[in-house]
């Protein structure tokens, strides 16, 4: 599984090969690991459904959902998962469905952690395109524009990503990607194991 750069225009966002059907049991050079992925059954052409699992976390929650309805691309869905919140989590969630029915949705669920949140949220999903954000992560607005773009540009692939950079409690953002992301890769498993 290789990875592919994108152009320099999108030089942040990489694009890491995903092998499906025959090509996947062909035989690989150099002791590569295959992994073969089956393509869900039915999903809305074009659209990235975001999963975002929360637990108690109302504010940061507002900040998340804000980033992904500033995504330049469209169409979008947001599928939040309250996690069984015990505090004002589960009204600011309502509220925000209330305030962009069309493009958010609310499940209500028992805790059962933030596993088992992603795949209740994962199977609500109608999009193309996957995205996971945890509650206390916010997205650059071009985010989704230029993953679609470098994976429509490059349909032998099946995963995108970019670098992440951490954001302090005061707003000021760390210099560099954070924990080796945004590095290029020649291997999709187990690089993104380890």
């Amino acid at each position: 599984m290789a990875v592919v750069a994108l152009e320099s225009l999108v030089e942040e966002v990489h694009i890491v090969t995903q092998e499906r059907g025959t090509e996947a049991s062909k035989a690989h050079s150099n002791n590569e690991q295959l992994c073969v992925v089956a393509p869900r059954l039915s999903y809305e052409t074009g659209l990235v459904s975001t999963i975002i699992p929360v637990y108690n976390r109302p504010q940061m929650l507002k900040h998340a959902v804000a980033s992904v309805l500033e995504q330049t691309y469209r169409p979008i869905e947001i599928v939040i998962v309250d996690d069984g919140s015990i505090d004002d989590t589960a009204r600011i969630a309502d509220n925000l469905e209330s305030s962009s029915p069309n493009e958010v949705t609310v499940i209500h669920k028992a805790n059962t952690g933030p596993g088992l949140a992603r795949e209740t949220g994962r199977k609500q999903a109608r999009g193309e395109f996957i995205q996971y954000l945890d509650s206390d992560d916010v997205l650059l607005p071009k985010k989704f524009e230029l993953q679609v773009n470098g994976l429509e540009k490059n349909p032998q692939c099946g995963v995108s990503y970019g670098k992440t950079r951490f954001r302090h409690a005061d707003g000021n953002i760390a210099p560099g990607a954070w924990k080796g992301t945004g590095t290029k890769v020649d291997t999709m498993f187990p690089s993104f194991l380890l």
